[in-house]
């Protein structure tokens, strides 16, 4: 069925997929949505149709009560390429929520702002899951690598651990 390609050509065209009413009602459901699966839901389907008008209301969706929601809505604001959230992102990522840091680290790869390279890289450097930071860095691209070494070179510690030397040889 030719119809789900016009879809994606219309959503990569920056063409909505939602008409005006559809789209007030998923926005309605991203904020005041009474479950948290409505409201991931509703992002979810931002996602889906390259809504980036609805970009402030996935933001607001970053302090939803519901880490999964909050989850949700980073994935959406990446998937979206909204590079402004890219703070957001970086905050979790250094904050005390282990959670929050691993939300953090994946949507900044998943966004693909390299300019989140340094605060995964200081991640890998305080200790960080270096299988979540691989991911994310792998995301970013081959240039990242330089920066690991470099990180590598002025912590020497780093290249004793497997999961970070498996980082340089991927």
């Amino acid at each position: 069925n030719g119809s789900g390609t016009l879809s994606a050509r219309s959503a990569r065209a920056g063409e909505s997929l939602l008409d005006e009413e559809e789209f007030a009602s998923v926005c309605t459901a991203v904020i005041g949505g009474t479950t948290k699966d409505l409201r991931e839901g509703a992002l979810q389907r931002l996602a889906d149709t390259a809504s980036t008008e609805g970009i402030a209301v996935a933001r607001a969706a970053l302090r939803d009560r519901s880490t999964n929601v909050r989850r949700r809505a980073a994935f959406t604001l990446a998937s979206l390429g909204d590079t402004d959230s890219l703070d957001v992102f970086i905050s979790w990522l250094n904050g005390e929520n282990p959670e929050s840091a691993r939300i953090g680290a994946y949507a900044i790869g998943f966004l693909g702002d390299v300019r989140g390279a340094g605060a995964l890289l200081g991640a890998l450097a305080r200790g960080f899951s270096p299988a979540i930071i691989g991911e994310s860095l792998q995301a970013l691209g081959p240039w990242v690598l330089g920066p690991l070494l470099d990180l590598i070179e002025i912590q020497p510690e780093l290249a004793k651990r497997s999961s970070v030397t498996s980082l340089v040889q991927t």
